[in-house]
């Protein structure tokens, strides 16, 4: 899970600052005056940092939905092997109880 996470971490963060870089590129190099630029920046600004909040979001949600489902599949192991191990003591308390019994009887 955390190779994965990283992984896809570093991803979004490639993306994010290759569209950053992109979109600052072809706003700086349009001929438009100051304050038309300015307002083109801003709004693409606003657009990525919408698009990385959602996306932040989603990696959010994923990583909660993937940690809840290990928490699942780790409690059912867990009580696998709790049940394991109260079988193999109740077989062990029977054995040992059999043979008790034999050495009692036995030795009369």
């Amino acid at each position: 899970m955390g190779k994965s996470n990283s992984k896809v971490g570093a991803v979004f963060t490639a993306l994010v600052a290759g569209a950053l870089a992109g979109a600052a590129a072809g706003i700086l190099y349009a001929p438009d005056k100051g304050e038309k630029t300015r307002k083109k920046l801003a709004k693409s600004a606003d657009k990525l940092s919408k698009d990385a909040r959602k996306q932040a979001e989603k990696l959010s949600k994923d990583a909660r939905k993937q940690a809840e489902k290990l928490s699942k599949d780790a409690r059912k192991h867990v009580e696998g092997i709790r049940t394991a191990a109260e079988e193999s003591v109740n077989g062990i308390t029977a054995s040992v109880k059999e043979t008790a019994s034999k050495v009692t009887n036995g030795a009369k």
